[in-house]
């Protein structure tokens, strides 16, 4: 479960208050909950404290799924540029694609290795790499410079999700 559900389930039953979000690393003063935050809340949920009110939620439908991938694609294309994080978003959105279930980035970038979808596998491996030893990596000048040069890489991963969604589009689903 990414951090910012358990606060905004927080938020949402308490009224009021932060929530400090994904969207740009900022406190939010609201926070409604994405198809992913659904599928994961419905899928995976753990009760912590107080009343469990998934089954409140409705599990959300394949355009919905749909529309928040394409949302993370634009993302992508608009921001995705020196971080190896972009790589494994873009994973993220092809296992949700191709399986309509939630993983995690480590996994997810696994799974997009297995199954031969990274143009280039050695960028995703070593994005995986720094994914489980960022302290090390991060603070190695090679692996920084090497950050800055993956632009391009980024870029043509998010090529591979783009015609993926085009083609779930062909197929009549809507986005």
């Amino acid at each position: 479960m990414f951090s910012v559900e358990f606060v905004s389930l927080f938020t949402e039953i308490c009224s009021g208050g932060s929530v400090w979000g994904t969207s740009g690393q900022r406190i939010l003063s609201e926070f409604s909950l994405d198809p992913f935050t659904n599928m994961e809340l419905i899928r995976d949920g753990v009760l912590v404290f107080g009343r469990d009110f998934r089954n409140l939620l409705s599990f959300p439908s394949r355009a919905e799924v749909l529309r928040a991938i394409q949302r993370h694609y634009e993302a992508i294309r608009k921001y995705g540029a020196s971080d190896a994080g972009w790589l494994l978003d873009t994973a993220r959105c092809l296992y949700t694609l191709k399986t309509n279930q939630i993983a995690a980035k480590t996994a997810a970038g696994e799974w997009a290795l297995e199954h031969h979808l990274c143009p280039n596998p050695e960028v995703m491996k070593k994005a995986l790499e720094i994914r489980r030893n960022p302290e090390k990596l991060l603070k190695d000048e090679s692996v920084t410079k090497w950050l800055k040069t993956i632009t391009p890489q980024i870029q043509e991963f998010a090529d591979v999700l783009e015609n993926a969604l085009q083609k779930e589009m062909r197929s009549g689903s809507e986005v």
